[in-house]
């Protein structure tokens, strides 16, 4: 997948189409590597980088149900919704993140990264319960 991330990188920024070429480049790597995980994070991000959320969105889809369901990706999901303005959504993304951090292993549950993601978690759910 390197090849088509630095294929991806390289032509960012180079113009008004360029936007276009990253994803054509990352989804040639898909269509010839399949839905790799590394380079439908990539994809993601070039999306939300042009505000693109609702491709954005779509690209998880794409991704392996396993990886998909673990907590750090329902995270990401959560912002986008989030960003996308569907404050409903995320709530609920980041319910299921929550979730899925206790139903983790305590050891794995206590990693620094887990304990980081569940107070942003926490910070997120309890905008969540604020009205506005």
């Amino acid at each position: 997948p390197d090849a088509y991330l630095e294929r991806a990188r390289m032509v960012q920024g180079l113009g008004p189409r360029s936007y276009q070429r990253q994803v054509r480049g990352l989804d040639d790597g898909i269509d010839t590597l399949g839905p790799i995980v590394t380079l439908l994070g990539e994809l993601i991000q070039v999306h939300l980088q042009h505000g693109d959320t609702g491709n954005a969105l779509a690209r998880f889809e794409q991704l392996p149900p396993l990886v998909s369901a673990l907590p750090g990706w329902q995270a990401k999901k959560g912002d986008i919704y989030s960003q996308a303005g569907n404050r409903a959504a995320a709530c609920e993304t980041y319910e299921k993140a929550q979730q899925g951090i206790l139903d983790l292993h305590a050891r794995r549950r206590s990693t620094p990264a887990m304990r980081d993601l569940k107070e942003y978690l926490d910070a997120r759910l309890n905008g969540c319960g604020e009205t506005g």
